[in-house]
C-alpha cells in the first residue's frame, strides 16, 4: 500500500470516527433536553396534586 492510499483510508477513517462521535454527543444532548423536560413537568403535576391546607378542620 503507498503512502497516498494510506493516507485516504486514514483521513476517511478519522472523519467517520468525528461524525460517530458527534452522533452520540446529539443522542446524549436529545435525552438530557428530554429528561428535563420529564422532570420539569413532574414537579409542575407535583404542585398541583398538593392539597392546600388551611389549618382548619371540619
Amino acid at each position: 500500500m503507498d503512502a497516498q492510499t494510506f493516507y485516504i483510508i486514514s483521513t476517511i477513517s478519522v472523519i467517520l470516527i468525528g461524525y460517530k462521535t458527534v452522533l452520540e454527543i446529539e443522542k446524549l444532548l436529545h435525552e438530557r433536553k428530554k429528561r428535563k423536560e420529564e422532570e420539569k413537568n413532574n414537579k409542575k403535576t407535583q404542585k398541583r396534586k398538593q392539597p392546600t391546607t388551611t389549618g382548619k378542620r371540619s
